[in-house]
């Protein structure tokens, strides 16, 4: 379905732009206009498309973090009349959000429960959204708990070869000009793709889902396929753990799923003298390099250099049990265990719900 929306998109720009000339302004008026009306129907129509599905709702599970985002306004309704449960949308840390409209503190503060990763973010939730401390309850990463992971195995066709760790696996995301020029980006991927034939390893690419643009990729590397040196997968990350022998991110939490399955990742990622970044505010490693919170809080080896880089994967392949110890010391340290099993927050959701319902 992505890759559809992107191709009509593409149409629609590629249209937009051998319209735009002097002597066919007047047939590009008439497409922007039937543009606008189409977006007007949709957007009158989802309104009305989640009052239908909800009507019936007793409780909703969502991410209380995006309450303040414009994609949310349609729910306040249904939000402020039933229970809410909310789960940050990823394994990372709760990054602190500011709510001022009332309806959405209410909302907060009266209906909703918080299901945090860590003791550590109680404060922040209970602070900076409204949440009594009471609706605030500590379950760890709950995509990280065996009941769950063994669920998503279930799924999965076992590899033939399951002891054979023959991928080097980069964990992707769409990134901001500012934080990855793209000459740093190619560097990135060069050294990446020095290590994989180094090694003897496939590259794989799992993309953020809102990624669409892999130019960067075929630039590097190739062709793509099974068959080149490496390939685009939509696997899920822990899923990758069996075959993967290490990771490389630009700047993920997606690491931690592969950390608690005893895979290392790298975080190849160099900010120096870049301005919004490269500043008096700016947290550092031991060499002085400019860092984000999560090479920090050692949840990824960092490297900001090629050389850097380089010495990582080293480390990994000469120390692979010390390398992995490093990052589960740093989870364990910051990230609640044991974590509540999915099956007890689905049963306790129900019960709550049947008991406010008398």
């Amino acid at each position: 379905m992505k890759g559809i929306g992107s191709e009509v998109m593409q149409r629609v720009s590629t249209l937009a732009f051998s319209l735009d000339s002097p002597g066919r302004r007047r047939t590009l008026l008439v497409v922007e206009v039937f543009l606008a009306i189409l977006a007007t129907v949709i957007l009158w129509r989802i309104p009305r498309k989640i009052n239908h599905i909800t009507k019936d709702s007793t409780a909703v599970l969502w991410d209380a973090t995006t309450i303040g985002r414009n994609f949310m306004a349609p729910l306040h309704a249904l939000l402020g009349r039933v229970k809410g449960y909310s789960w940050y949308h990823g394994p990372g840390r709760y990054k602190s959000v500011s709510i001022t409209d009332n309806q959405e503190r209410t909302i907060l503060r009266v209906n909703t429960t918080i299901l945090s990763h860590s003791i550590k973010e109680v404060d922040g939730y209970h602070r900076t959204l409204g949440v009594p401390l009471s609706r605030i309850k500590t379950v760890g990463v709950t995509r990280h708990h065996p009941d769950w992971i063994e669920t998503l195995q279930k799924y999965e066709t076992r590899s033939e070869t399951p002891d054979e760790k023959n991928t080097l696996l980069i964990i992707s995301r769409q990134e901001k000009i500012e934080r990855i020029p793209t000459s740093r980006k190619l560097e990135y991927l060069r050294d990446i793709k020095v290590a994989s034939k180094l090694l003897g390893l496939h590259i794989k690419v799992k993309p953020h889902p809102k990624e669409s643009n892999f130019d960067h990729y075929y630039q590097v590397f190739g062709p793509e396929g099974s068959a080149h040196s490496w390939s685009l997968t939509d696997k899920q990350i822990t899923l990758l753990a069996q075959e993967t022998m290490f990771a490389v991110c630009f700047r993920s939490y997606g690491c931690l799923d592969l950390t608690v399955m005893g895979v290392p990742t790298i975080e190849r990622l160099n900010l120096i003298g870049l301005p919004g970044y490269d500043n008096g505010s700016s947290y550092r490693d031991a060499t002085g390099a400019p860092i984000l919170e999560i090479r920090r809080d050692g949840h990824v080896l960092g490297a900001s250099t090629s050389e850097e880089f380089f010495a990582r994967v080293h480390q990994v392949v000469n120390d692979y049990g010390g390398s992995v110890q490093t990052l589960q010391d740093s989870y364990r340290a910051y990230y609640h265990l044991p974590i509540t099993c999915p099956k007890k927050i689905a049963a306790e959701i129900i019960d709550n719900v049947r008991n406010s319902q008398g």
